[in-house]
């Protein structure tokens, strides 16, 4: 004859589960093994890792964290002068021509992403690059940034406030014009 403790847990588990309809007891069961994966994951675990350090970082020394196709061939760190020279685009945060990506988070903060060297970059890949998709890709975000510019000065012509965005469309609109006549749909 088992002990009497035993014996009461064994009457508790059954009484319980006899309330307890089928269809919530799986639905606990799968909540409990969801809850155990994403604890237990190693992976997230070292995605969490990696966005900490990222985190961390200074913007100008990201580009220096970049491996360049110079590093590769030579075996070693590139010189400066040699980095310098490379296609590299480097994320000035200290700009005094800035375009910046204003986001509203649901905690309240507002990151300002600094999109200077960028734009420069992706008008050159949507130009000159010869493989399609990054072509492809580098149009979108192109147009992309046309459609943000034009909403930043509309909404600083509606508040009353100074908009620099005209400088940029120097720089994005004979671009734009090119990849227009790209025999690509999307690019247009």
């Amino acid at each position: 004859q088992p002990p009497a403790q035993s014996l009461r847990l064994a009457k508790f588990k059954r009484h319980r589960t006899a309330n307890v309809a089928a269809g919530k007891i799986e639905r606990i069961k799968q909540q409990h093994r969801i809850e155990q994966t994403a604890d237990t994951s190693e992976l997230v675990t070292f995605q969490m890792r990696i966005l900490k350090f990222l985190a961390n970082l200074q913007p100008n020394e990201c580009c220096w964290l970049v491996v360049d196709e110079l590093d590769q061939a030579t075996g070693g760190a590139p010189a400066l002068g040699e980095l310098a020279k490379s296609s590299l685009t480097r994320w000035d945060a200290d700009s005094e021509r800035s375009l910046e990506l204003r986001l509203l988070c649901e905690s309240g903060t507002r990151p300002c992403i600094k999109l200077d060297g960028i734009v420069g970059r992706v008008c050159q890949l949507a130009v000159e690059c010869s493989d399609r998709a990054t072509k492809l890709a580098a149009c979108e975000l192109l147009h992309t940034i046309v459609l943000y510019l034009l909403g930043i000065g509309y909404q600083d012509q509606l508040a009353g406030l100074c908009s620099n965005s005209s400088d940029w469309y120097s720089v994005t609109s004979p671009t734009a014009v090119v990849a227009s006549s790209f025999p690509y749909r999307t690019s247009r």
